[in-house]
């Protein structure tokens, strides 16, 4: 079984011209102008009655107007933000706020609430968490802070950051102050309803999160799909740390999404995308990528493939990898190939050598000690940052640091490597942790 899968990696390698040995993500694309085109501020009118304020912050509301009042869906991440989107807004149609809609339990979701609702007390609408979903998150709210954080690139000043599914530096005053907890728990799969003379389904569609819905207006033919689909390859596993975002539910929200042969379908993020062939096409591209890589990484788990072994596996073939809004810009096929092994096998790759691994330190003082002194360990990593081996250079600024953590030489190192791999990512979440964690070496950032 060993050598069978170590030939069919060689067969892969050959006909891939991947290099299991290089370094990942080397890429950078450059031209991004088809990405931050998505994000130019615009109160973009739909028809008569639905608008929707794309770049004014995290992520974009949408006005519905009804008969006798207005509806919004997702009231964005903050006040700031927020008061400027309902001041547009009220310049079209100057009705109270009769309902909020949540897509999804996200903060640049919900951040702004207090300002739709103001003074109308609306009924706010969302999907009941499934018992299913995983608790206690509470319980490690310091690390998942840190983490996000580096993930966001909070600390991060402008020229550093780079865009994902927002472009950065948003307003961002009364970030979260303003989420407001639903009035109304939905539990059915579809829930219709009528809002001021407006038509509304409440559909459940698992995928970004657990208990996220998408809106379909039947009337007008108009789906609002919140963050199941963005102008980007979706982010399964957020490296912030969260549960497993179970790929296969995903796919069947997209294929019920699709199903509904939308004419106009606005997304949590970006620009809608217009015309009834149009939106299947992308919708169908987006739902078969994902399709690919749940079914490659499946079988080569079932060919006895490590983690580490998959990502070499697992490439989106050449007619989807080209799509713009199939590109790497916030979710990274590698991790969504991780979380997918780990959500079905659990952290064992079935190496019988990490059963009981040594841990960080035993094995960092064996590594040294085959190297020689740390001068020679020292040289080796300079060595590595001067052959662009950057990968190469943090993990042995690992073991160095596992056993002498308070050498700022080596801290300087790792943290140069950490600055050239930052530049390689197309990835946002990648970039950003990269260079926030490069200055936390640097003793730039706490």
């Amino acid at each position: 079984m060993i050598l069978f899968r170590q030939f069919c990696l060689i067969i892969i390698t050959l006909f891939s011209g991947f290099n299991l040995n290089a370094q990942n993500h080397q890429t950078t694309i450059k031209d991004r102008s088809l990405l931050e085109k998505q994000f130019i501020k615009e109160l973009k009118k739909i028809n008569e009655n639905i608008y929707v304020a794309i770049g004014y912050g995290a992520s974009n509301p949408t006005m519905i107007i009804g008969d006798e009042g207005l509806i919004i869906v997702d009231a964005m991440m903050s006040i700031e933000a927020a008061k400027i989107a309902l001041e547009d807004f009220k310049k079209i149609k100057n009705l109270p706020v009769k309902a909020i809609i949540y897509t999804h339990s996200h903060g640049d979701h919900r951040g702004g609430a207090s300002v739709f609702a103001d003074k109308y007390m609306p009924d706010i609408y969302a999907r009941k968490v499934p018992s299913t979903s995983l608790r206690g998150y509470d319980k490690i709210d310091d690390i998942i802070h840190l983490r996000s954080k580096r993930q966001f690139g909070s600390s991060l000043i402008p020229g550093e950051k780079i865009s994902g599914i927002a472009k950065v530096n948003r307003l961002s005053g009364g970030a979260y102050e303003g989420i407001i907890e639903p009035t109304i728990l939905l539990e059915e799969s579809r829930t219709n309803l009528s809002i001021c003379g407006v038509n509304v389904d409440l559909v459940a569609a698992p995928g970004e999160t657990d208990d996220h819905l998408y809106v379909w207006l039947p009337d007008s033919k108009v789906l609002l799909c919140g963050d199941n689909f963005y102008n980007s390859y979706p982010n399964l596993y957020a490296i912030r740390g969260a549960q497993y975002r179970d790929i296969t539910l995903w796919i069947e929200s997209l294929e019920k999404i699709i199903s509904e042969e939308a004419e106009v379908l606005i997304s949590g993020h970006a620009q809608p995308i217009i015309g009834k062939n149009k939106v299947k096409e992308v919708l169908t591209n987006y739902k078969e990528a994902l399709s690919f890589v749940y079914e490659k990484t499946m079988e080569g788990i079932n060919l006895g493939y490590t983690p580490d072994e998959l990502v070499a596996f697992v490439k989106l073939p050449k007619s989807l990898d080209s799509l713009d809004y199939l590109k790497e810009y916030y979710g990274v096929i590698e991790w969504s190939v991780r979380a997918i092994y780990s959500g079905y096998l659990g952290w064992f790759d079935g190496n019988p050598s990490n059963l009981f691994p040594l841990n960080p330190m035993e094995e960092s003082i064996k590594v040294l000690q085959l190297i020689g002194s740390n001068e020679l360990v020292i040289k080796r990593i300079s060595l590595a940052i001067e052959n662009e081996e950057y990968q190469w250079a943090c993990q042995l600024s690992d073991h160095f640091l596992n056993v002498n953590p308070d050498k700022n030489q080596v801290k300087k190192l790792k943290a140069k490597a950490l600055y050239a791999l930052a530049e390689m990512q197309i990835s946002s979440n990648a970039r950003h942790y990269f260079i926030t964690v490069a200055k936390e070496l640097e003793g730039v950032l706490d």
